[in-house]
């Protein structure tokens, strides 16, 4: 994503735009992890959150050499909250989706 960003569409567009982008690459790092029988841990949510705000930190890093862009800590801290939300969002689901199968 090194274009320059277009018009915005409402005020909060871009912490929403990295919110929802960094949530989604959470998703796939904690799909990629491989299947949990019993749901994955608080250990799990903290490793994804981890992966996710160190590729937001590199792309923040990457913006700096892309002209028209500039790092922001708040979109890292935007790229980090998607990518905790998200994680802990796939835990919860993880777990309900095994406690519905195994029975009470």
């Amino acid at each position: 994503m090194s274009d320059v960003p277009g018009p915005e569409l409402f005020s909060a567009q871009d912490r929403v735009e990295h919110f929802l982008v960094f949530g989604i690459l959470a998703l796939f790092v904690a799909g990629a992890l491989g299947p949990w029988e019993n749901g994955p841990s608080w250990v799990f949510v903290g490793f994804v959150t981890t992966v996710v705000a160190l590729y937001g930190a590199l792309d923040e890093v990457h913006q700096v050499f892309v002209p028209g862009r500039d790092a922001s800590l708040t979109d890292l801290f935007f790229d980090t909250l998607g990518g905790f939300s998200f994680a802990y969002l796939y835990r919860r689901l993880c777990i309900h989706l095994y406690q519905s199968i195994s029975g009470p």
